[in-house]
């Protein structure tokens, strides 16, 4: 019995091939993009969740008093204190300990790299493969990655060998601990080096850095993870936390908050340190995008086979009148119906392998169909797959097997074919075709605005290059510095040249909220100012205009931190100090209870990019190292980066050169919105791709339905414009309809994505004009083409057809 049913679902698959096909290709297609957007559903929920303590940690965060959550230390006496619910906490520093490492003559810029408590092991599941973790309480200690370990020393097998670090505290020796295992891709930690937080407990550290203190009190570098008892209150913890940070003598008013890591990567948006943070919305617009897809080629197969039905209705009339069951009849569709998904599935699978690279390449991430068997997604996607076969069969197979044998051999039965089923489902589907190219225009609207817009400054053809770490304890390391400037500047290429703590794009040195007017007392300071350290040549570099006053003199920026007394600050910052640029200008602020002359007020740039509100920023002169920037002529570019490195290597031997242009670094940040663009674009193309593919198969039905007709109207002198157009009407008018309710649907959707950026375009409605033109474009040529065909083919050969 089974194989009569697989060979009369073959048979009849066959004999509608048009159909078959374009079912096929529909299915396989939408199963396609499933399938890829599923492993990165699954790459992005997976994060984090391989450590076995993962329920009970959480990550401490600090709460200012204007709603900005970062990641930070809590006091070292809350840490300290004896509360029960604490079974164990680890502390680490990123950032702050990046330079230059030293093995064997060798030098390597390391970027991936932590201060952290030995602690760090014990609380998540990065397994050690040599060593100990608990040498990590000596100062001068370090573990390593695998990789890393490999890459410096060649193997693995290193405990107690030795490498040097030179960062911001100086070049120091230190001896490896242990050896861990890499740190899977689905860890928000992503540290090569761990370096003893007890090495900056060092007297010389502490002394010449007055902002490090690795006990706890105000260490704001830092972030810290506890380990919580089973069954604690998070919200009870937290209080207890807060009323103890009320005691301290600082007089902070932040609160503590704890988020838990399992929650970590697809969390809200924090101010912290965190670039791995997943993007929660991004996921869910992946997975909806996913499902639209494949909902689209079932609704062809749907609309498909309620359209065969008519054909199919003596076929099933003359099985009813010889004796079959309507369960078999049931039986019988759902098979052919199961034959054509589990055909495109497999189809599905190939297409999977040939497309894998170019979509890793696409999200920036390595995946593969094997994600799936170790996620939970791959089973809910099966079972999804399955019901989602069986549905789309069931309508059919339930409609045809229930029809009455008489009046089907008779020829009366579905004249209508359900009509009014298709025409919805060809409305869905082109609302949905619609809304993704309208999206895609949207996308790419606010990305062209954010890569176009003056910025209120210029950083085309600047080269900025990464300081210095290895010589800086040297007494001649200034003096070298200042060669470099020198020699640089003078080269004939270059026009300018500035020494800064940070460059726009990548952030500020530090922030704060002790900025005031003279008049002003410290209970009004409420507002976070940025700082920046730049030199005097910083503005002119980056091309950055004063409103009011000047700049800072060399001399300026040759003083020592505390005999500082001129700074400039941005429109913003005058606005937060309830002042203007002229009223402001050579008027004493007090910055830190320093008190320093305003001599410059420059106007408002977006140092951050447009996501972020452009912030008041103190503008303090010093010569810093970190960041150097040339702007230089990019004609002979190979040549000219050339000079300049062999300058660097010069000037600072043993520090590897690196560098990136400040243009293409600016906007990285936008690479979330590039992606948006390119994901939108792909499935609008491919739903339109598959919606007109359904379309074509309803415009073959619905001509050869006609095919009569259109024979007589050609006799009584038809042309062959007006058949098309007689052809063609019904689906435009879908077309449109579609659009209408597209519309709101994007509007609404896209306006209040829009508003997570501090400067965006506003949707227009042109927009939406294209969107629908282009479809009913596609649409149109979709349908005409075989709208035509059916028109001239001779009339004599349509009467005479059955």
């Amino acid at each position: 019995m089974l194989q009569n049913y697989l060979k009369i679902a073959w048979r009849s698959l066959w004999k509608n091939r048009l159909f078959s096909m374009v079912n096929l290709v529909g299915l396989a297609l939408g199963l396609t993009a499933s399938l890829l957007i599923l492993e990165y559903v699954s790459f992005e929920k997976s994060f984090n969740t391989f450590h076995p303590q993962l329920p009970s940690l959480y990550r401490i965060l600090m709460k200012d008093q204007a709603g900005t959550t970062q990641g930070s230390s809590a006091p070292g006496i809350i840490l300290r204190a004896d509360f029960p619910e604490i079974k164990g906490y680890c502390r680490l520093a990123e950032g702050i300990s990046n330079g230059i490492i030293t093995v064997a003559n060798q030098t390597f810029r390391e970027e991936h790299s932590a201060y952290a408590d030995a602690s760090l092991f014990e609380l998540f599941q990065f397994p050690l493969l040599s060593g100990s973790a608990q040498e990590l309480k000596k100062p001068l200690t370090v573990a390593l990655s695998a990789h890393q370990a490999r890459t410096l020393f060649g193997s693995t097998d290193v405990v107690g060998k030795s490498l040097s670090l030179a960062n911001q505290f100086g070049k120091l020796e230190y001896a490896v601990a242990a050896v861990y295992e890499n740190m899977p891709e689905n860890s928000d930690l992503q540290v090569d080096l761990v370096l003893s937080l007890a090495t900056l407990q060092n007297p010389a550290i502490v002394a010449s850095n007055s902002w490090v203190d690795p006990t706890g009190v105000g260490a704001q570098f830092l972030t810290t993870y506890v380990r919580l008892a089973p069954q604690s209150s998070v919200s009870h913890v937290e209080a207890k936390f807060n009323a103890l940070l009320k005691t301290l003598p600082t007089g902070t008013t932040d609160e503590i908050r704890l988020q838990a890591v399992s929650f970590q990567h697809l969390g809200s948006s924090l101010n912290d340190s965190y670039l791995t943070y997943g993007n929660l919305g991004f996921v869910y617009i992946m997975t909806g995008i996913a499902l639209l897809i494949l909902l689209i080629a079932w609704f062809n197969y749907v609309n498909l086979s309620t359209a065969l039905s008519t054909k199919r209705s003596k076929e099933v009339g003359v099985r009813k009148v010889i004796g079959a069951h309507r369960s078999q009849l049931i039986t019988q569709f759902l098979g052919e119906s199961m034959i054509l998904n589990l055909t495109a599935f497999l189809l599905a699978l190939v297409l999977v392998d040939l497309l894998q690279l170019p979509f890793n390449l696409l999200i920036r991430k390595n995946l593969s169909l094997s994600i799936l068997f170790h996620s939970s997604f791959g089973l809910y996607g099966l079972l999804f797959f399955i019901a989602g076969s069986v549905l789309s069969g069931a309508y059919t197979a339930f409609i045809l097997s229930g029809i009455n044998p008489i009046l089907s051999l008779k020829g009366g039965f579905l004249k209508s074919g359900r009509a009014w089923l298709r025409q919805s489902l060809v409305v869905f589907q082109f609302s949905i075709s619609i809304a993704l190219i309208a999206a895609t225009f949207i996308v790419y609207h606010q990305l062209h605005y954010m890569q176009r817009k003056n910025l209120g400054m210029n950083l085309q053809q600047l080269l900025v290059m990464q300081g210095p770490e290895v010589g800086r304890e040297d007494s001649l390391f200034q003096d070298r510095a200042v060669g470099f400037r020198n020699a640089v500047s003078q080269l004939a290429f270059v026009s300018s040249f500035s020494n800064t703590g940070n460059v726009p794009g990548n952030g500020f040195n530090f922030s704060t909220e002790n900025v005031l007017r003279t008049d002003q007392t410290a209970a009004e300071a409420h507002t976070s100012y940025k700082v920046l350290i730049c030199d005097d040549q910083y503005f002119k570099t980056y091309d950055i205009a004063l409103a009011t006053g000047r700049a800072f003199t060399k001399g300026e920026t040759e003083k020592s931190w505390k005999n500082v007394a001129q700074v400039v600050l941005n429109e913003a910052a005058v606005a937060r100090l309830s002042a203007t640029p002229t009223s402001i200008l050579g008027k004493t602020i007090s910055f830190n209870g320093q008190s320093v002359e305003v001599i410059g007020v420059v106007k408002n740039y977006h140092h951050l990019g447009l996501k972020e509100v452009i912030q008041p920023i103190v503008f303090w002169p010093q010569q810093n190292t970190t960041y150097f920037t040339a702007q230089i002529s990019t004609d002979q570019l190979p040549k000219h980066l050339s000079q300049i490195q062999t300058l660097y290597e010069r000037f600072f031997p043993g520090n590897p050169f690196s560098f990136h242009f400040a243009d293409e670094q600016f906007n990285y940040q936008y690479q979330t919105e590039q992606q948006y663009s390119e994901l939108f674009t792909l499935a609008a193309g491919l739903s339109i791709f598959i919606a007109c593919l359904g379309l074509l198969g309803l415009a073959a039905f619905s001509a050869e339905q006609r095919t009569k007709e259109i024979g007589i109207r050609k006799v009584l002198g038809a042309s062959v414009v007006q058949l098309s157009a007689m052809l063609s009407k019904d689906f435009v008018r879908l077309v449109l309809i579609a659009l209408l309710f597209a519309v709101p649907l994007v509007w609404l959707t896209m306006e209040r994505w829009l508003e997570q950026f501090a400067y965006h375009v506003s949707v227009q409605w042109w927009i939406f004009a294209g969107a629908g033109l282009l479809t009913l474009t596609i649409a149109l040529l979709t349908v005409g083409y075989q709208s035509i065909r059916t028109a001239l083919i001779n009339p004599v050969k349509s009467l005479k057809s059955e």
